[in-house]
């Protein structure tokens, strides 16, 4: 690795640290046991009742802050990278010194070219960031970085769902149907027929909670948090590299 490199491999390096930190937090929170499950009636059907889990231990805000400081140091890297670029070509960077990630292919080249005209960077390195199709439908990944790197100023980034990992219901498992439906303020895990007897207890229950990122605009439903950020490093580690 040259040395010009280190200062983006160094963020790139600390945000890879804190994912670990990042589950372990959620970990943590899981055996408090945050959620209350519950038996209530099938408003829309008398024939059906519905097991529904209530949050009671609001989620720990240190892990929203984790995966926004990890998607911010991440996408650091790659401005780091372009400013050691253009300490390569004789020139000092400047607050426009950003890695282009464009929501267009056309954007994205004209990004390029406009660094090729300040002699910003030379015609190998272009062709090595062109390849990197960093724009809405080039790059599967860095588009989605560059946007949650916008969203997390705004907004929370996670989103928790419980869902069942284990569950006793005596008598086999007929009269059970899934039902997961996610409301404001509860979600619905499972619809069992009301001449069924069961009463959820912490024994024959079991929740297994999952992080998510939910932004369907530009990434995938309901992606596993800690998959994303890692999918994020291991895309900016591979472009780093490249100009090594």
């Amino acid at each position: 690795m040259r040395d010009d490199l280190l200062d983006a491999l160094a963020a790139l390096n600390w945000a890879e640290a804190q994912i670990p930190i990042l589950q372990d937090r959620f970990m943590a929170w899981q055996r408090l046991r945050p959620y209350e499950i519950v038996e209530e009636p099938d408003p829309n059907d008398v024939n059906w009742k519905l097991l529904v889990a209530y949050p009671k231990i609001p989620l720990n805000p240190l892990i929203q802050g984790d995966a926004g400081a990890i998607i911010n140091s991440t996408r650091s890297a790659l401005d780091l990278l372009m400013s050691a670029l253009i300490k390569r070509n004789g020139k000092k960077p400047n607050s426009d010194a950003h890695f282009p990630i464009r929501k267009s292919a056309d954007d994205f080249l004209a990004a390029i070219r406009g660094m090729e005209d300040k002699k910003w960077i030379s015609a190998i390195e272009a062709a090595a960031i062109k390849r990197t199709k960093a724009y809405k439908g080039g790059h599967h990944f860095l588009y989605p970085l560059h946007q949650l790197d916008i969203l997390r100023k705004h907004e929370r980034l996670l989103l928790v769902e419980p869902k069942i990992s284990s569950v006793h219901i005596p008598r086999g498992q007929n009269g059970v149907e899934p039902g997961f439906t996610r409301m404001d303020n509860k979600t619905i895990l499972l619809r069992i027929a009301a001449d069924r007897w069961f009463r959820p207890t912490q024994g024959d229950t079991q929740l297994a909670s999952e992080i998510l990122f939910n932004e369907p605009s530009f990434l995938a439903t309901h992606q596993p948090a800690s998959g994303v950020l890692r999918n994020f490093t291991y895309s900016t580690a591979a472009i780093i590299e490249s100009f090594s």
